[in-house]
């Protein structure tokens, strides 16, 4: 079995080589590795966070060191990885290409909607906004009615977030205020559980444009940006290379194949990705009619937001995807699994007995396993945790 890269297109051999060399300078001081071929890829142990987490290293001659980020994705392996000028320089580029797509944020005033902090999410999301003109200021989560005062005092006209938390402030604006706050007209959401009804959703809440954006806290973010429609993300960064292999068989994953996201940082870093199992699964689309061929996916989730049901992982995007695009169901739901079976609980719009049990039908035949469907009142469900998950019962 060879590698199959998805992005860039074409990868010379020599790139690759000298990639793996930066990386063995960094883990143990050699000073050269094996030549890249098709053999040597193939016997290359896949690198994860607790390899990153205890393992940093001065930067080989690639630029001085301006940060110490945090990771800030659905993980409990939390990766602290310094941020080097020529990083910077890298990432600065990628978020103009994938902006050179989007509506202009030049001269906005442009609000980052996230926790404070070391994180790498509210740093690459600043950065972000520096470089394409915007002018960036900080709403920490607080209650909803403060930080719709924040958002009318600042004139923000652009705002970045995580797509849950728009959801839970657009909802609290619509049922208190009726309208979004005013002059808002880009939301830019990155993370994880933005299907493509939850973005019709924000769009209608909001009273915006809404973008999907897609990061690596231990790379940076954004690495890919909306396609024409919003859908599907643009791999944007090329000095990364990119594979889709499928957990089960390690063999590259094909067009319309869900598989994890593995790359390989083409430049020295001090923690260098090599073969990097990210634990992001996300479904390869084809490239029909696309030139130069550019990787397009849609982003599925990660092993924490995915429910193992019938010998088999069942991603929470394809269940939000359904509620959500059924028209009968609020943006909040939940999800219980005991031995016994699966209980889901979803605010409905309408609730009655033909809808409940047709939705029920819908989610049992994504999860293939029976589901009891309980519906709730609007608002009822609470909002205390900042992502979705499945709660695990023992009875």
């Amino acid at each position: 079995m060879t590698a199959m890269f998805v992005s860039p297109a074409e990868l010379q051999p020599t790139r690759l080589s000298q990639a793996m060399t930066s990386f063995a300078q960094a883990r143990n001081g050699a000073a050269a590795a094996k030549p890249y071929s098709a053999e040597s890829w193939r016997n290359l142990a896949f690198t994860a966070k607790p390899d990153l987490r205890t393992d940093l290293h001065a930067y080989p001659g690639s630029g001085r060191r301006i940060a110490l980020l945090c990771s800030s994705g659905t993980t409990a392996e939390p990766v602290f990885s310094p941020w080097s000028d020529v990083d910077q320089q890298i990432a600065d580029h990628t978020a103009r290409q994938i902006h050179s797509k989007c509506p202009s944020i030049e001269g906005a005033r442009c609000a980052v909607i996230a926790p404070d902090g070391p994180m790498a999410v509210v740093h690459f999301m600043r950065r972000e906004i520096e470089v394409c003109g915007g002018i960036p200021c900080l709403i920490k989560p607080d209650e909803p009615e403060a930080m719709w005062r924040r958002l009318i005092d600042e004139g923000v006209d652009v705002a970045f977030t995580l797509p849950l938390l728009a959801s839970r402030l657009g909802e609290y604006f619509r049922a208190t205020r009726g309208q979004a706050p005013e002059g808002i007209n880009l939301l830019f959401c990155a993370g994880d559980l933005l299907s493509s009804a939850r973005q019709s959703m924000l769009a209608a809440m909001w009273d915006a444009q809404v973008f999907n954006m897609f990061g690596c806290s231990e790379l940076f973010g954004p690495v890919a940006g909306p396609a024409e429609a919003g859908f599907p993300l643009v791999w944007q960064c090329e000095p990364v290379a990119v594979e889709v292999i499928d957990p089960a068989t390690l063999s590259p994953c094909a067009p319309r194949q869900r598989g994890v996201l593995v790359l390989t940082t083409l430049w020295p870093k001090a923690s260098p990705l090599l073969r990097y199992w990210t634990d992001d699964v996300v479904e390869v689309v084809t490239a029909a009619g696309v030139v130069d061929q550019e990787f397009r996916f849609n982003y599925i989730g990660r092993p924490p937001s995915m429910l193992w049901a019938a010998g088999r992982q069942v991603a929470l995007l394809d269940i939000d995807t359904a509620m959500l695009g059924s028209g009968w169901c609020g943006s909040e739901w939940s999800i219980t699994q005991t031995p016994h079976g699966i209980c889901v609980e979803a605010e409905m719009r309408t609730r009655g007995s033909g809808k409940v049990r047709a939705l029920a039908d819908t989610l049992a035949e994504i999860i293939g396993a029976p589901v009891e469907l309980v519906p709730r009142e609007p608002y009822s469900l609470p909002r205390v945790a900042p992502k979705f998950t499945v709660t695990q019962a023992t009875r």
